[in-house]
């Protein structure tokens, strides 16, 4: 609960567990503020109306959706499973697999951050992705990687 705010959690994505998620906030009175979009393919495209991200995976590789959200400028919390700290950099708070507490924390020090500040974070956020993540740099580090090997460069 985060005071003076009406948060609403949007569930991306679908599993064996949604039953029961979808009852649970039922039960516990949240079921208008809990919404179940369930597996999309468009979901690129949801990222957008969101103010934050958590990823909380307790095992997890490269983390693709985290490094979706941070390339649409939207602010994230994950946890260090896996290679998350390489997709986030310096750049969002990574708690441990499992502590629901520090994740509590985590989106509660990002929903309080001022317009300027919200602004700065998304534009890092998506130079880091940019930077580091697109098909350019992708397809120069593959090139790199076959010189190197002797292998023969891929053409554009």
């Amino acid at each position: 609960q985060f005071p003076g705010t009406a948060c609403h959690l949007c569930l991306i994505g679908d599993g064996p567990s949604r039953g029961d998620l979808e009852r649970q906030a039922r039960d516990l009175g949240l079921a208008d503020r809990v919404h179940f979009a369930g597996w999309r393919n468009d979901a690129c495209h949801l990222l957008a109306a969101l103010d934050v991200f958590a990823l909380t995976s307790v095992a997890e590789g490269f983390g693709l959706s985290l490094a979706e959200a941070m390339a649409a400028g939207v602010p994230v919390v994950a946890t260090s499973a896996g290679g998350m700290g390489e997709v986030t950099g310096d750049l969002a708070p990574l708690a441990p697999p499992g502590d629901a507490a520090a994740v509590a924390l985590s989106l509660e020090r990002l929903l309080s951050l001022n317009a300027i500040d919200r602004a700065q974070l998304s534009e890092r956020l998506r130079h880091r992705i940019a930077s580091r993540f697109s098909p350019a740099v992708f397809h120069e580090q593959l090139n790199a990687l076959l010189e190197r090997t002797g292998g023969e460069a891929i053409s554009d």
